[in-house]
């Protein structure tokens, strides 16, 4: 149990998915079982942050490779199968990057350009190696605002980043 007023996290889980009413501070105590954390702004894409990305990608390519072969030494294919195709979604997105020069332009096209072409893991290591960290406390942001399960507008109060994002729903007890 998190604290003597709260019932169980099963039991929240449950009454929340449920659709029944739990507490605030149960409410509270089930957004906050995840670190969510301001990713922050996008930086320029300059020749460092290429460098440092395609190193990572290729770091990755290799590892994939290693996993495969060892797997496929081992005859499990389904697990050599999905690194072959893990490496090959890898060696596609570094192909792409290459393609790109960096000329400071905001990260966010890369990674939008990633996203485009179904690069999903390779555009999520992207949205690392370009992003100016912020790591202000999302949790607060969704707290603060209703947990309706409607999009909300948010402005980051460390970074000022703005965006949208989806509330949980989450019936409070004696609202």
């Amino acid at each position: 149990m998190d604290a003597p007023t709260l019932r169980d996290p099963a039991l929240v889980e449950a009454a929340i998915t449920a659709g029944k009413p739990v507490t605030s501070a149960e409410a509270s105590a089930f957004v906050r079982r995840v670190a969510r954390h301001c990713k922050g702004p996008f930086r320029p894409y300059t020749a460092a942050r290429a460098k440092t990305l395609l190193q990572a990608l290729t770091q990755r390519i290799a590892k994939a490779t290693t996993a495969a072969a060892a797997a496929a030494t081992a005859g499990d294919e389904a697990p050599a199968d999905r690194e072959r195709d893990a490496a090959a979604g890898d060696t596609a997105a570094l192909a792409l990057l290459r393609r790109v020069k960096p000329t400071g332009q905001d990260g966010g096209e890369i990674r939008t350009a990633l996203l485009t072409a179904q690069l999903l893991a390779v555009a999520s290591l992207a949205d690392v190696v370009l992003r100016q960290h912020c790591g202000a406390d999302f949790n607060e942001t969704i707290l603060a605002n209703p947990l309706d399960g409607e999009d909300h507008e948010y402005t980051c109060p460390r970074c000022q980043l703005t965006g949208t994002y989806r509330a949980p729903s989450i019936l409070l007890a004696g609202v």
